[in-house]
């Protein structure tokens, strides 16, 4: 944990003293606790101006108090002494000031002035990936930046995705695939020496009818952009989850909540680092624990390979992230026997730090497809999506949602993806051992007898 300074730990003293003072009759004593306090902090840093007070007044029904700290120098940057007591009302029938009032909001306005100044940090890019129901049993890198974790610091993310999914097939693949599904993930990563990252990927599946048919369709009227297929199936209606070849079933998913798919673990380490920017080389492995019956899981062990930038465009304004990936699935597929090629996936994000808390997201990705020769929208062809969002920090928590458009053909990927995510983060300390700086014998004198 960061260590306070000084003039900090003077503060918060003060603060306490000022506390234990709120009581009637003792605003004098509480005003002489604050210019005494910052006197001490102003002490610690080795400076000795003298702080005055001004005061502001006024002729109507109340009376501001101001208090302004001189020689501002002695606190750190970011971190003025300015004391603001605001607001010390006069009763109208007796004059009595509000006391408790007052020193209250002279502490947390002291708090709040005292408290470092920190800089906009990014929050990363947002971690999206393929969603279309049948691809996304394959391994497959989230959105992420190059910058990993310190030692020791670990990261608990849960994240949440609903993808609404239509489309037909009507050539030598016959398909179908009306429904919604959602995918919940528990991800965690660990920062584990100088410069590497480990991380794991638990997914849950549910297939159901959903909720987001009337907004797409209210969306898709207002553009002019109606797909025709989705007047064939009710709204919010799990239409079914299939796909034959030549009267061969190759994929059939029921209907179901709760399944687990398939397990994947990453590693990542920097390879460039600079005071802008930072770049990356990740690793991954996806094991086949979801079962292949019901399209939870591919069968086969996935391997994957592939770069992460990050650059800062603009200072504390605006970062550029880049991921550029391949992935080799090492098997068949289906009872067909279905050869599987490597592909390629590709994403560019933008994130404007739009307060120190809050930062806004747009981004692209593509993906290429595993299958090659079976002539199917469904199965085959690059799938490029577009999604935005936004992100919210809460101390060491972090809360987003984002939206994934499909813009390449209906039946290649999901038609909308609404996302949400919570990510907790905390650095307990380095995991390796500190080193001992080595032990010198001392030398006795030497005889002189």
């Amino acid at each position: 944990m960061r260590q306070r300074p000084d003039w900090y730990q003077c503060a918060r003293a003060a603060a306490t003293r000022a506390s234990a003072a709120c009581t009637a009759g003792a605003l004098a004593r509480a005003r002489a606790i604050a210019v005494s306090s910052s006197s001490a902090a102003q002490r610690t840093r080795g400076r000795t101006t003298t702080p005055t007070i001004k005061h502001a007044r006024n002729t109507s029904h109340f009376r501001e108090h101001r208090l302004f700290l001189a020689g501002t120098s002695a606190i750190p940057a970011g971190a003025e002494a300015r004391i603001v007591g605001a607001s010390c009302r006069i009763c109208a029938n007796n004059g009595a000031v509000s006391t408790r009032w007052y020193v209250s909001w002279v502490v947390a306005t002291f708090f709040w002035s005292a408290l470092p100044a920190a800089a906009l940090e990014p929050q990363g890019p947002l971690p999206v990936r393929n969603f279309q129901p049948i691809r996304q049993i394959f391994l497959h890198f989230p959105v992420g930046a190059a910058k990993v974790l310190h030692d020791g610091e670990a990261k608990l993310s849960v994240e949440t995705t609903q993808s609404n999914v239509i489309a037909t097939d009507h050539g030598r693949i016959q398909a179908l695939l009306k429904f919604e599904q959602n995918r919940t993930a528990i991800r965690g990563a660990l920062g584990i020496g100088s410069g590497w990252e480990v991380a794991f990927d638990l997914p849950f599946l549910s297939r159901f009818g959903g909720f987001l048919d009337p907004v797409i369709d209210s969306t898709e009227d207002l553009f002019g952009a109606f797909n025709p297929e989705r007047k064939l199936f009710p709204n919010n209606s799990f239409g079914g989850f299939w796909v034959s070849w030549d009267g061969r079933v190759l994929f059939h998913g029921p209907r179901q909540i709760l399944e687990l798919g398939d397990l994947a673990f990453s590693a990542q380490r920097e390879v460039w680092k600079h005071k802008r920017g930072h770049l990356a080389g990740r690793v991954a492995i996806e094991l086949p624990t979801g079962r292949t019956s019901a399209v939870w899981g591919s069968g086969t062990v996935d391997l994957g390979a592939g770069l992460a930038l990050d650059y800062e465009l603009w200072p504390e304004h605006v970062w550029l992230y880049g991921n550029l990936g391949g992935i080799a699935p090492l098997g068949r597929v289906t009872q067909a026997r279905l050869a599987l090629d490597p592909f390629l996936q590709q994403a560019v994000a933008f994130e404007w730090l739009w307060s120190q808390r809050t930062s806004l997201f747009l981004q692209q990705e593509l993906y290429t497809s595993p299958f090659r020769g079976l002539h199917s929208s469904v199965l085959e062809g690059t799938i490029v999506e577009l999604a935005a969002g936004l992100s919210r920090r809460f101390g060491p928590a972090a809360v987003w949602i984002a939206g994934v458009d499909n813009v390449s053909g209906v039946a290649q990927a999901a038609d909308f993806s609404l996302m949400l995510g919570v990510h907790l983060r905390w650095d307990p300390g380095p995991l390796s051992a500190p080193q001992l700086a080595p032990c010198r014998r001392r030398q006795l004198p030497a005889n002189r007898h």
